[in-house]
């Protein structure tokens, strides 16, 4: 099928702004996958943190203090269990590979746009099979993230 130049500049300009919505979206689900795997990374730590101090204490030799040793052994054991909890989800979830892959396909598409604002550059005819080529790159992209998110899930 033949194509106008109004017609093909029209798909392209189309192509060229589902780019820039999937790039705009990627980077906040990027922005936001970063910053829960640093928050869980850093909570985890914490806590782990602070069951082993707990349970380091040492209240030998004094009968006062049972109560309260018996006490913080229980606390240990919650965060403990929190621990587990978040680490559950955390592994579930993989923020930290949502966040990379996220980034890796934000990254593809800055590369696409460029390519496709270069070939544009001075052209005064476009070639169909050029527009083709870059609407495959686009779903090309956004399927290797798809199957990435499903093995990330399955």
């Amino acid at each position: 099928m033949e194509y106008t130049d109004k017609e093909l500049r029209e798909k392209i300009a189309f192509l060229q702004e589902e780019i820039n919505i999937h790039i705009e979206k990627f980077s906040k689900k990027r922005k936001d996958n970063k910053y829960k795997a640093r928050n869980f990374h850093v909570v985890i730590t914490i806590a782990s943190a602070i069951s082993t101090v707990i349970l380091g204490f040492d209240f030998a030799g004094f009968d006062a203090i049972t109560f309260i040793s018996n006490q913080t052994k229980n606390i240990a054991l919650m965060i403990s269990s929190f621990i587990t909890v978040i680490s559950t989800y955390n592994t579930f979830f993989d923020h930290k590979s949502l966040w990379v892959n996220y980034t890796n396909t934000r990254n593809r598409l800055f590369d696409l746009r460029f390519d496709i604002n270069f070939y544009l550059k001075g052209k005064e005819k476009i070639d169909p099979e050029e527009i083709e080529a870059f609407k495959e790159r686009y779903r090309d992209i956004l399927h290797m993230l798809n199957e990435k998110w499903s093995k990330l899930r399955g």
